[in-house]
């Protein structure tokens, strides 16, 4: 059985001294990468200077999809969904709770009103579906 200690950060140097031989899967601060709005958060303030083509309605950088916490940038979304809309572009969207995983409670649309309604069963974050992904030797799951 595996077991995961989790340890406040002003106890790092006590256990790095006082056992050496230790391996620590984890880092100061890692939360910024591994929930889901804070690296949307972390990236948005990155590139906060960077504005959004007008044209493509895309956002900088281009490695990381368009990406909005429904709990705090709602009205963002929305306008920024139907932007797009107007424009015609593809707007399929993968919804998922930022504090859960293994895909429970995700679910992959194109619909405005189902999406504002996921909101109620917890915090979520809308991510503009992938619509030209990177693949090694393989075909896209979406051909299969």
């Amino acid at each position: 059985m595996q077991h995961r200690i989790i340890f406040p950060l002003n106890c790092l140097s006590t256990l790095v001294t006082e056992k050496p031989n230790v391996l620590i899967n984890q880092f100061p601060c890692e939360s910024v990468l591994t929930v889901k709005d804070l690296l949307a958060a972390c990236v948005h303030l990155a590139f906060r200077d960077k504005p959004m083509n007008e044209d493509t309605l895309k956002f900088e950088p281009p490695w990381f999809c368009t990406t909005f916490n429904l709990k705090t940038e709602l009205p963002q979304f929305v306008s920024y969904f139907q932007r797009r809309e107007e424009m015609d572009f593809d707007n399929t969207w993968i919804i998922k709770p930022w504090n859960l995983a293994r895909s429970l409670d995700t679910f992959v649309t194109n619909n405005l009103t189902q999406i504002i309604r996921l909101i109620d069963s917890g915090p979520k974050v809308a991510c503009k579906y992938i619509d030209d992904p990177v693949l090694f030797h393989r075909p896209d799951v979406d051909a299969w």
